[in-house]
Formats: C-alpha cells, sequence, structure tokens
C-alpha cells in the first residue's frame, strides 16, 4: 500500500484519493489498503483546511497540484475519490489534470460537499462530460442536508446518485470517530460502513473498467 501522498511505480491504475475537511490523507488508510488489495495505487495529497495557501478550497494550489502529479500519471488510468470537501478538491484537480492530458476515468464523491470556492461548479464544463459517481448518506449537517446529492441529480449525463440508509458522514474512513458522532451525527453499524467501502470500490473498478478517454482539449469556457 502507498503511504500518504506516495505512489507506486509501474503501470498499476492509480486511486487519487482526497480527505475531507479538518482530515488527513492518513484517514484513508482503509481505502488505501483495500484498493491495494485490488492491485490499484492510491495517490493521496495533503490539503490543509486552514493555511490558504495550501488549502483544500485554493484552486491555484489544486493547479499547482495537477501539474506536479501529471509526471507521474502519464499513461495510467486514474479515477479520482473525494470524500466530504475532498469531493470539490478532487473535481477541480481532476479536470486540471485533464488539461496537461492525463486520462481521467470519473470521480466517486463520498458524501461530498460543494466548496466555499464553487470548485464542483467551477469544474463541471470540464468533467461533467464523464461518468460521476456519488455514494451518499442520507441528509445531515455535515453534507449540507444533501445539497451536492441534489445538485447533482439535475445534471444530465453518466450521473449516478445513490443514498446509503443508515450510513454516516464519515463511513469512508472505516470507523466512526467521536468527531463524526458528535459533529454529524453519525451512527453507523460496521455492517452499514461496509457497504459503503464496498460501494465506492464497486464504482472505482467500474469506472476503471470502462475507462472514458477524452481530454479537455476542445472545451474553450473560460473558468
Amino acid at each position: 500500500m502507498s503511504r500518504a501522498g506516495e505512489m507506486s511505480e509501474g503501470p498499476a491504475p492509480v486511486v487519487l484519493a482526497l480527505h475531507g475537511f479538518t482530515r488527513r490523507p492518513g484517514d484513508l488508510d482503509v481505502l488505501a489498503s483495500e484498493c491495494a488489495a485490488r492491485g490499484l495505487a492510491t495517490l493521496r495529497p495533503t490539503l490543509d483546511s486552514f493555511w490558504w495557501q495550501r488549502s483544500i478550497n485554493n484552486a491555484s494550489h489544486l493547479t499547482r497540484l495537477a501539474e506536479q502529479y501529471a509526471p507521474r500519471l502519464q499513461g495510467r488510468r486514474c479515477v479520482v475519490v473525494g470524500h466530504s470537501a475532498g469531493a470539490a478538491a478532487g473535481s477541480w484537480l481532476g479536470s486540471e489534470l485533464r488539461r496537461t492530458g492525463i486520462e481521467v476515468g470519473g470521480f466517486v464523491y463520498v458524501d461530498g460537499n460543494e466548496s466555499p470556492t464553487h470548485l464542483i461548479s467551477r469544474a463541471w464544463p470540464f468533467i461533467g462530460d464523464l461518468p460521476i459517481r456519488a455514494v451518499c448518506a442520507p441528509p445531515s449537517r455535515c453534507n449540507r442536508d444533501g445539497q451536492l446529492a441534489a445538485w447533482l441529480l439535475t445534471k444530465p449525463g453518466d450521473v449516478v446518485v445513490e443514498v446509503i440508509d443508515g450510513s454516516g458522514h464519515g463511513d469512508i474512513e472505516g470507523r466512526t470517530t467521536p468527531v463524526y458522532r458528535w459533529a454529524c451525527g453519525d451512527a453507523s453499524s460496521l455492517a452499514v460502513r461496509t457497504i459503503v467501502m464496498e460501494r465506492t470500490l464497486s464504482h472505482v473498478d467500474g469506472l476503471l473498467a470502462g475507462h472514458h478517454v477524452g481530454t479537455r482539449d476542445d472545451v474553450t469556457q473560460d473558468r
């Protein structure tokens, strides 16, 4: 398994896994381990929640990350998985990777949220032609009462939104921590957390199997 911020060498497909607000790459260790068991490499950027220059909400920082990662991703299939605020950051990062010519197979939002800087809506003209999968908890204060799920349902194209009954905002981390219980009301069982992980990985597998090879070369909209 690749450690936080690292990626194995070789031809293995890559899952770009982006953590949520106030979280760290290590909080996605369970996801990375499950990916490794499938023969997938993971790349997990460290995104700051409060220092603007490296902020999870800063488009310029995410563009720099895309330019940094692009040489390592040349010739490798990749899918973006974003948890919570990582869904918005991942949308912009994936959009910028496409600009550099990297083939992005699609996006999996895990109880995702739009950012205060509107990264998903700003990136949408450049990623909306790709498959989008959303694995969501029921509406709660931590997913802004299901705002992103509702917004995605208005979008044309290959968009699939799943709401997992009884799931919580932090289930993709593989455990229910006190912060999620207190802040989000999470109270999911191990069985439900397992379903969230399985559905996420199933979407990753599907996106990689039906890899979409389009790039943004023909898109002219201004950001």
